[in-house]
């Protein structure tokens, strides 16, 4: 399904859950492209973690209520 030698799985919500549930088994973090574009403008690996905009798993809406706030 991925490849052993995999460590971070860009993607997006529709990526299909058993492929995200493999990489969580597997301890491959999964983050949407905005984490590669931050990535390549910094120059280093931005932590994974490091905003709510790199999550796969966020909730459909947040980034409107965020973007409120």
């Amino acid at each position: 399904m991925i490849p052993p030698e995999t460590e971070i799985l860009v993607t997006d919500p529709t990526c299909d859950p058993d492929v995200l549930e493999f990489a969580e088994k597997a301890g491959i973090p999964f983050v949407k492209p905005e984490w590669l574009v931050q990535t390549i403008i910094t120059g280093e690996k931005v932590d994974f973690a490091g905003h709510i905009k790199y999550s796969v798993t966020e909730e459909v809406g947040d980034d409107d209520d965020n973007e409120n706030n």
